[in-house]
């Protein structure tokens, strides 16, 4: 392995069949002979859009920034975003063929195509291969659908090292790494891997699979702490892949699955009501009902609290005004219409009276907000109904306490 190719391999991590990889390296030591090997990477190819779905392909080799050898995962980001944008794009399928690639760029890209598919519904097909880096990106959509002999899987994590120090020795040379920081060198191909080495090496592939596997398990719904039995370097034609949960659905072919897509166009509320107006008035009395028992409940936990206080702080009598008040419905206008049957011969001095009265709105108003909901601190506070509707007992509290006391 020439220099050339020492940089490009070395500490490589890949998501990809082992297959594959010895493929991907045969190639490009070609590529390296013929002289080509670091030549203009291919534009990047166009989606293609039916009956309002975008098609992305990801298919070959994966890389981070792709070339002539290989798709990039910027490339498919920058497709799906534009897909994204596009008014006549509805639904995206990423067309997925491919024994996986490199790890650097892929978890951002499945990071962001998970991010990204509460947009506009998306899922991915196993269009041959859906392998390693290529499932890692696929089951970010959260739904993979392929037909029976796709094979899906290969979830694991590959370093390749190779020593040729051997001969380099019968070809009377060695190499010496001059270097500060005890793992700065490791994995050149001029000396032996050491057992630290190994370790370390090991270490990073270990850790690059842990995030393999939970992404994987958080976008399909799997159990994380059973992926030895569907994360261990496996492939799976379509039947077991759908077993283990790998898989969404077979279908019978990609065209199958553009129809199923074309039929999940999100419409808004106007074109809902256009559509399927039985439907949507229904659905709509349902809500409103829903609505309004849920609103009827709250109203009735916040007068039942209301008057627990009212009791704790005014006694008995007024807690009785207060519940017969709330239960009749009396609003504010109606409370003061009532004021004079309410009214009840003063029993002690007017200001004495009127400091009892005060106290005891006090009480209730002190005692209510204490027991209230707060903002969080440093948060712009929000109102919802049950405190709107707070606020408003709170006045009415307020102005019913302000009558004389029998």
């Amino acid at each position: 392995m020439t220099t050339a190719m020492n940089e490009l391999f070395q500490q490589q991590i890949w998501a990809i069949d082992g297959d594959a990889l010895a493929s991907v390296c045969a190639e490009l030591g070609a590529a390296e002979a013929s002289g080509s090997l670091f030549r203009a990477p291919e534009p990047a190819p166009r989606y293609e859009t039916r009956q309002g779905v975008a098609i992305i392909n990801a298919v070959g080799t994966l890389s981070k920034r792709g070339g002539w050898w290989s798709r990039g995962y910027e490339a498919i980001q920058q497709d799906i975003a534009q897909a994204l944008d596009d008014p006549k794009v509805s639904s995206i399928l990423l067309n997925v063929d491919s024994p996986g690639g490199g790890v650097d760029g892929v978890k951002v890209l499945a990071d962001w195509i998970r991010s990204a598919r509460e947009k506009k519904p998306m899922c991915a097909y196993a269009d041959g291969n859906a392998l390693s880096a290529a499932y890692w990106i696929a089951a970010a959509t959260g739904r993979i659908y392929a037909p029976q002999t796709a094979r899906l899987g290969s979830i694991g994590i590959v370093m390749q090292h190779v020593d040729w120090s051997k001969s380099i020795e019968r070809k009377g040379a060695n190499v010496t790494y001059i270097h500060s920081g005890k793992y700065k060198v490791v994995g050149n191909s001029e000396n032996p891997l050491s057992a630290d080495d190994l370790a370390y090496l090991q270490a990073g592939c270990d850790a690059t699979y842990q995030l393999f596997t939970q992404d994987v398990a958080e976008s399909m719904s799997l159990d994380a702490s059973s992926s030895e039995s569907w994360a261990d370097g496996k492939i799976f034609l379509a039947g077991d892949a759908l077993e283990k949960g790998l898989l969404t659905g077979i279908t019978a072919g990609r065209d199958e699955l553009i129809e199923l897509l074309a039929k999940e166009t999100p419409m808004n509320r106007a074109e809902l009501e256009k559509k399927y107006p039985d439907a949507f008035a229904e659905v709509t009395r349902e809500a409103e009902a829903t609505l309004a028992a849920s609103t009827e409940k709250l109203r009735e936990e916040l007068m039942h609290s209301a008057a627990g206080l009212v009791k704790a702080v005014a006694g008995d009598a007024v807690a009785a005004q207060f519940s017969a008040l709330a239960k009749a419905g009396i609003t504010d206008a109606q409370l003061e219409a009532l004021r004079p049957l309410l009214a009840q011969p003063e029993s002690q001095p007017k200001a004495e009276q009127a400091q009892a009265d005060a106290s005891s709105r006090q009480q209730i108003l002190t005692a209510i907000t204490d027991n209230s909901a707060k903002p969080l601190a440093h948060a712009e506070p929000q109102k919802d109904e049950a405190q709107l509707k707070a606020e408003a007992m709170q006045e009415s509290i307020a102005r019913m306490s302000a009558l004389p006391r029998s």
